[in-house]
């Protein structure tokens, strides 16, 4: 996940927290063992190894552009 240009701080931190309290209230729900499931990882795209290799080098390009510029 990444953040663009017309996403505000505020809405980022809205995101994380909305984020922090399921991912809490599912671990109180739940027992340790429960079986899990992600339903939108069903659609994560095929791709290559050298596909997945460059997104990642431009996200981490993004990353370090973004703290190497604070």
């Amino acid at each position: 996940m990444w953040a663009t240009e017309g996403e505000s701080r505020a809405e980022i931190i809205g995101w994380y927290q909305r984020t922090a309290a399921h991912a809490d209230a599912t671990i109180d729900a739940l027992a340790l063992d429960s079986p899990g499931r992600v339903p939108w990882w069903t659609f994560i795209p095929k791709h290559d190894a050298a596909w997945w290799e460059n997104y990642r080098a431009r996200v981490e390009q993004a990353a370090r552009e973004f703290w190497f510029n604070v």
